[in-house]
């Protein structure tokens, strides 16, 4: 409980400094564990996994480095962090893939160690999951962590995939099945590390804030408020300024998403059908994320019609 307390009592900056210092300690007892069951079990795909857990504590400790000193997310930590991130990828990809090309058996782990790996793989997926969604907008290192560990989840449902299928009693070509879905996990792995390389020049985070200076004489308002994207679906973002003595200082800020002011019985049958829809509306999302950089574009622009010109803060 009063290790509960502490952390709660904690601000922001040493919360996301202990929750990041516990993921790479996490990551290497993960990695330990690995390499233990490697061995135990004479079997490379554990110890295949335990390298890949090494190098993501390594992008880790990139994003502990950054978040410490309390550094901006500059070219060479990104390059960094994608570096590991994308060899972990790369490797995960080329060892499932032999899967596919050559005939190699896979272990048969027993319905115990199987059913203890998948519990443990979900528990994984599910944090990391959640992680995502409670970081956004909070900073490009603890950002990149969440997507690390969710990287290091996909490895780990895999792996509960390659168990829970060695003791199934069925006709499939177990070995195609798990290296195809291998390869597919290392190839997303890849993308999140091409990702993790160029997010700062395609997103907004750290860019919310925006100043400009009215030209055309003393402008008459004290406040702007500017609606920068449409949607019925996601959450609209608006740029809200104060002026004072003709500068408008103001930031970029999300709404609230308009799905939750949709009607009950609506919201009751999306749920029912969310197994469905949650594909798309992710796409979606993540087309919407990746269009974000527009939106700096369209604000300067809106401004400049109304007379203002952009002020650099940095």
């Amino acid at each position: 409980m009063k290790l509960i307390d502490k952390f709660k009592s904690m601000s922001y900056e040493e919360r996301c400094i202990f929750t990041v210092k516990f993921s790479i300690t996490l990551n290497s007892i993960l990695a330990l564990g690995k390499f233990g069951l490697a061995i135990y079990k004479l079997d490379v795909f554990f110890f295949v996994a335990g390298v890949i857990n090494i190098l993501l504590m390594l992008a880790k400790v990139q994003c502990y480095s950054g978040i410490k000193l309390n550094k901006k997310a500059d070219d060479t930590t990104n390059l960094l962090v994608a570096l590991f991130l994308g060899l972990s990828g790369m490797q995960y990809t080329v060892y499932m893939s032999r899967l596919i090309f050559n005939d190699v058996p896979l272990n048969d782990y027993g319905p115990i160690i199987s059913v203890l790996i998948a519990a443990v793989a979900f528990t994984e997926l599910g944090i990391a999951l959640y992680g995502c969604f409670k970081v956004a907008g909070k900073g490009y290192f603890l950002k990149n962590v969440k997507l690390i560990n969710f990287s290091s989840a996909l490895t780990a449902i895999v792996l509960t995939e390659v168990a829970l299928m060695t003791f199934a009693e069925t006709d499939m070509n177990l070995e195609l099945i798990s290296g195809l879905f291998g390869v597919i996990v290392g190839i997303i792995i890849f993308l999140i590390a091409v990702y993790v390389l160029i997010q700062a020049k395609i997103s907004i985070l750290g860019k919310e804030r925006n100043v400009y200076k009215y030209i055309n004489g003393d402008f008459k308002q004290e406040k702007i408020s500017i609606k920068l994207t449409n949607s019925k679906f996601y959450a609209d973002y608006y740029y809200e300024a104060n002026i004072v003595d003709n500068m408008a200082d103001g930031m970029i800020i999300k709404g609230k998403n308009p799905i939750k002011s949709w009607n009950i019985w609506i919201l009751i049958l999306v749920i029912t059908l969310s197994e469905i829809l949650i594909f798309p509306y992710a796409v979606g999302a993540l087309i919407r994320h990746f269009k974000e950089y527009k939106m700096l574009e369209d604000l300067d622009n809106k401004m400049k019609e109304s007379g203002f010109e952009k002020v650099d803060i940095e």
